[in-house]
């Protein structure tokens, strides 16, 4: 199994991002590395929040991997853009 994303729809969030959190497991679905929120951005986009990969798993390339992720999901439900607002002094999430 490759590393995938799971729709966390019992993750505690405010009613309105729940359906929108996808948690990021390993190889062997037995470890979830991370997460993203993908909130809605007009009819066929998403804004990419909350991209996190945990701490202890940093520096692996699991981001690049979950980007990824990210983009086969978007392709599968035919969104045309995906939108990302950074801090310029957040030099790690540039890089993705």
């Amino acid at each position: 199994m490759k590393p995938h994303l799971v729709s966390a729809a019992h993750v505690k969030y405010p009613p309105r991002h729940t359906k929108d959190v996808y948690e990021f497991f390993d190889e062997t679905g037995m470890k979830q590395l991370g997460k993203v929120r993908l909130v809605p951005a007009g009819m066929s986009g998403w804004y990419l929040a909350d991209f996190m990969i945990y701490k202890r798993f940093r520096g692996k390339g699991h981001s690049k991997t979950l980007m990824d992720c990210v983009l086969k999901l978007a392709k599968r439900k035919r969104k045309k853009s995906i939108f990302l607002w950074v801090e310029k002094t957040n030099a790690a999430a540039i890089k993705v």
